[in-house]
């Protein structure tokens, strides 16, 4: 898997990000803003709106997209569009995250990250040294400065799944994913990163969002765009996909699409089997990984494929990460390294 670098600035940021994957970031842009077919007088209200919202709550994120757009050779329109897909229209991905308390490694993270099958081989690992808040390691494609899952200096890890959700906040929210980098970047521990997604409006973009820490703690943040609720780890062990689970959130869990529902609850069954074993290892979440089961599996090929698989161990700040189908490839080992090139450089 490529390594990315990025320190410094929010703007010298973007720019390094921007300048080391700008046929990366260019072909994302064609394909995932240009290559839908979406009103363009929609994306457009969207857009606006989002960067109305963004300015107010993360400006940063503003600086840092025209640093992509910038090193990219692309206008910051471009960027922001591709930064509120999925409020401008959306996409049904999948994505797994599961957390077992074992002995040896304390609390191991799970997440797949299940899309399209022409995403596998496009994502990178992003070593982010920023000039405030803390420095982590994640795993996300290149163009937006949202990143993916992932580890902090303080061992916080997150991991997302969508949601298909029925409420909106235009006014106020932005996007659930930007939201998602900045757990890593402003949040020490599990109760810090509760405190943020309960304070920071998102637009529609629902998502089941787990957080785990050195302290083992382990929780699911139920949240849609005017509603929330947290799950914690019972028995040693707590899992996600992609449909709400506790009673205050099931009036705005969208079921229209049934093939979806069938799938993400197929896996959160499955989940229930796979985790029953114990005592919990760092190995029964890598077998969990690469399980297949008959109708659902963990390790997706189709119609949703898992393009990549990521085990984020919280204590050891260390991550195991799949490039491609997690029962086909070996996990490559990336540890965050507190003595990395500082920050500016």
């Amino acid at each position: 898997m490529r390594r990315v670098e990025l320190s410094g600035t929010p703007y010298n940021m973007g720019l390094q990000h921007g300048t080391a994957c700008a046929v990366a970031v260019c072909t994302a842009i064609e394909n995932v803003v240009y290559g839908r077919q979406i009103d363009a007088a929609h994306r457009e209200r969207v857009v606006r709106q989002m960067e109305r919202n963004v300015e107010r709550i993360f400006p940063e994120a503003l600086e840092e997209m025209q640093g992509i757009a910038d090193g990219a050779g692309l206008k910051l329109d471009d960027i922001l569009a591709y930064a509120s897909c999925m409020e401008v229209g959306r996409t049904a991905p999948g994505c797994t995250n599961v957390a077992l308390r074992t002995a040896e490694h304390g609390v191991v993270h799970y997440k797949s990250n299940d899309v399209g099958k022409d995403s596998i081989g496009s994502y990178v690992f992003w070593d982010i040294r920023p000039d405030k808040g803390h420095p982590f390691i994640c795993v996300s494609g290149p163009g937006a400065p949202w990143m993916g899952p992932g580890v902090n200096d303080t061992g916080l890890t997150f991991g997302g799944s969508s949601i298909m959700n029925t409420d909106q906040d235009w006014e106020r929210g932005i996007p659930t994913n930007l939201l998602q980098r900045y757990l890593l970047q402003y949040c020490a521990d599990v109760e810090e990163g509760i405190a943020l997604c309960e304070s920071t409006p998102v637009m529609n973009h629902g998502m089941n969002i787990m957080l785990t820490d050195p302290a083992e703690n382990a929780v699911v943040v139920e949240r849609s765009a005017t509603r929330m609720a947290v799950r914690r780890m019972e028995n040693d062990a707590i899992w996600c996909a992609n449909h709400y689970v506790t009673p205050e959130m099931q009036d705005v869990d969208n079921r229209t699409n049934a093939d979806f529902r069938a799938n993400s609850e197929g896996r959160a069954a499955l989940l229930a089997e796979l985790t029953a074993e114990e005592p919990h290892t760092l190995e029964q979440v890598t077998c969990i990984a690469r399980a297949h089961a008959d109708p659902v599996s963990m390790c997706q090929h189709g119609p949703m494929h898992s393009a990549f698989g990521l085990i984020a161990i919280s204590r050891d700040r260390t991550l195991l990460a799949s490039d491609g189908y997690p029962c086909q490839n070996e996990l490559e080992v990336f540890t965050y390294d507190a003595q990395a090139t500082a920050v500016g450089n």
